[in-house]
């Protein structure tokens, strides 16, 4: 965290698994670094009752166009 910190300066207090690859232990791991946010390749959307640091996301691509992003938040 204090090498992406300095290249990146503050505010680096969430963490995308690289591809998405994450378990307990990693998990654990990063919250003990700092971070408090985590976020797996898991497709799904968020809720108030998620570990915060096994977050899923939703997929938005570069072709996506503007209805494709909208419909992706129904």
């Amino acid at each position: 965290r204090v090498k992406i910190r300095e290249r990146l300066g503050p505010g680096t207090e969430i963490i995308a698994y690289p591809y998405g690859d994450t378990d307990p232990v990693v998990a654990h791991v990063m919250g003990a670094c700092g971070y408090v946010l985590g976020l797996t390749c898991n497709a799904g959307f968020c809720s108030f009752g998620d570990d915060s640091m096994n977050l899923p996301r939703i997929e938005i691509k570069g072709s996506d166009t503007l209805q494709d992003f909208v419909s992706k938040l129904h």
